[in-house]
């Protein structure tokens, strides 16, 4: 089972990858470009009364398939504090569509959803879980608008849920950074 879900997520990530190389990079708004992006969050949650800390590091990288999706394919680092000490590695391949408005602004919101794949070891113990994402955010382009800055801020909560060793955690998250279209 856990061999299945690796093939798919590189699956989706490969079908992404294909679709991004049959895009037309000329056209209007974000179509074409590649973003990574570099991205943090401390987390509180909390399973069966018991107070969880996770810190996460990550990195993204995206292709817009269009002017207003981008399909991306997250790297994430998690340490978590829960009766011990834990870590987790995170792949989580996604799809985000962006709300570009008609005249070009240096905000724009957005929406995706996706899968994470997590592998957590802790305690001479290790588990793999497989979960469904969704994140909204905004992204504030640095030094002018959509069409002509390459670097951004962006916020966005993010909501997922981990299987800790037969204890589902519900992960509630603020997430920030910076990136860089190119």
């Amino acid at each position: 089972m856990k061999s299945s879900i690796v093939v798919l997520l590189c699956v989706v990530l490969l079908a992404g990858i294909v679709s991004a190389g049959l895009a037309d990079a000329t056209g209007p708004g974000l179509n074409g470009r590649s973003e990574l992006m570099a991205a943090g969050a401390l987390v509180k949650a909390s399973a069966e009364g018991e107070d969880i800390n996770v810190t996460l590091l990550g990195a993204n990288y995206g292709k817009f398939v269009n002017a207003n999706i981008e399909v991306q394919l997250a790297a994430i680092y998690a340490r978590l504090s829960a009766g011990g000490s834990m870590s987790a590695w995170v792949l989580a391949p996604g799809v985000v569509y962006h709300f570009l408005p008609r005249n070009p602004s240096s905000t724009v919101p957005y929406v995706g959803a996706g899968l994470a794949y997590a592998r957590i070891a802790g305690d001479g113990d290790s588990e793999s879980s497989a979960k469904f994402q969704y994140f909204g955010g905004v992204k504030l382009f640095i030094g002018g608008d959509y069409t002509t800055a390459n670097k951004t801020v962006f916020i966005e909560y993010r909501h997922t849920n981990v299987e800790l060793f037969d204890t589902n955690v519900k992960l509630d998250m603020l997430w920030t950074g910076l990136s860089c279209l190119f």
